[in-house]
């Protein structure tokens, strides 16, 4: 979904900058700027490196949630006990969202299953001004596919969309930000 909403960005005349963890997929053409993390901390840098300048920020994709407390560069033996402890990563939406000057932020709430009471929650919480829930165990949706399944929710208003491709999903988003913005 990222690269889909870079792109119809693009094609409405706007400077992009996307952030992104490994991915098969190619930037998007007359893209302004590309940055390639691989660890949260790295996006998180990225991020706010970026935010000052920026008008709008999509987080499409969360980056995760825990990461292993020791890391260890060796190859572990396989008949070794293991003890793997997490701990949490930032939450950069969060972190976004707490800005005094911020800009109008666009998140992602990917569930396993109809839970769009904790999108709503997510919206609230992490001071956001629109969330796009999927979810992503729906046939055609989520991950790794060309299709989604979406809807649009905003502070008193949510706007299911039928399954469309994730560039039309990317149109429709962008359509319910000009809107809010009141851009045309």
């Amino acid at each position: 979904m990222g690269y889909a909403i870079a792109g119809a960005c693009i094609r409405r005349g706007a400077d992009v900058v996307l952030i992104s963890g490994p991915s098969a997929l190619r930037p998007p053409h007359n893209l302004n700027k590309f940055i390639s993390v691989e660890t949260t901390n790295e996006m998180r840098d990225a991020v706010f490196s970026h935010i000052q300048n920026s008008d709008i920020v999509v987080m499409a994709a969360a980056p995760a949630d825990f990461t292993p407390d020791v890391k260890k560069k060796d190859k572990m033996n396989k008949h070794a006990e293991m003890d793997i402890r997490f701990r949490n990563t930032p939450d950069i939406l969060s972190e976004i969202g707490q800005l005094k000057k911020r800009p109008f932020i666009v998140g992602f709430a990917a569930e396993t299953g109809m839970k769009i009471d904790r999108a709503k929650k997510k919206l609230i919480k992490k001071n956001v001004d629109i969330i796009v829930f999927n979810d992503v165990t729906s046939a055609g949706s989520g991950f790794d596919v060309e299709t989604n399944k979406i809807t649009i929710i905003e502070k008193n208003k949510e706007t299911p969309l039928p399954l469309m491709t994730k560039d039309e999903a990317a149109e429709k988003i962008l359509d319910t930000v000009s809107a809010l913005l009141g851009c045309s």
